[in-house]
């Protein structure tokens, strides 16, 4: 039972399903009052309201920076995700990129490959592999990791 003084906490995934008023997304601009999400989890619907609320979440699909780096810097910054949602582009066999939005659940070595939550599974097994020798970007908090051309 959680007494006053406890520290407790809650981490969830959304999709943002809609954002009110039109006001544009540049948080440092005012950004949306409010916005209705809902649960990857469990599928349910809420609403998100307060500028600076909305202004402290994180997203898997934006970036305020970006940055040209090598494979290995890119595969460090996703082994070090921790839970941040990020989108990851990367080649699967036969030279077929693949795009995908998740959460990392666990790693192997830098050069090896990723176990993660696949966000935008909706009905199966969500768990997909990323290898990390096919990186070619990352989106995660708030930068875009970029492969750096030879």
């Amino acid at each position: 039972m959680h007494k006053k003084n406890h520290i407790i906490a809650r981490t969830f995934y959304a999709k943002v399903k809609e954002v009110f008023p039109g006001v544009k997304h540049d948080f440092s601009r005012g950004g949306p009052q409010e916005m209705e999400c809902m649960d990857l989890e469990d599928k349910s619907h809420y609403s998100v309201r307060g500028t600076e609320l909305i202004g402290k979440f994180v997203s898997a699909d934006t970036w305020k920076t970006e940055a040209q780096v090598p494979r290995t810097q890119i595969a460090q910054a996703l082994v070090g995700a921790g839970a941040l949602p990020f989108t990851v582009c990367f080649l699967k066999s036969k030279g077929v990129e693949r795009i995908l939005r998740g959460r990392l659940l666990e790693h192997e070595d830098l050069l090896g490959r990723s176990m993660v939550y696949d966000f935008d599974v909706e009905s199966g097994a969500p768990m997909r592999m990323v290898d990390h020798r096919t990186l070619l970007w990352l989106i995660l908090n708030g930068i875009r990791y970029t492969l750096k051309e030879k």
